[in-house]
């Protein structure tokens, strides 16, 4: 596989999967966020619902940094 300047095309790829999820999952936060009041469950599991997006999210971007770092 070609490789330039530390990176790959699959490496790229999955840079760019890793940005797009993380992308779609605050669009998805965002969304239940502006609908809270619209959900008939109580705070507690919109606060879980909420605790969970984001550790989703800080583990997407740990991948997501784990590839930006080019391979020596």
């Amino acid at each position: 596989m070609e490789e330039a300047y530390g990176y790959t095309q699959m490496r790229i790829n999955y840079i760019k999967d890793h940005a797009k999820t993380i992308y779609e999952q605050t669009v998805q936060l965002e969304n239940t966020w502006h609908n809270r009041k619209n959900f008939s469950t109580d705070d507690e599991t919109i606060n879980k619902y909420f605790e969970n997006q984001r550790k989703q999210i800080e583990e997407n971007i740990k991948y997501l940094n784990s590839y930006l770092e080019p391979k020596d």
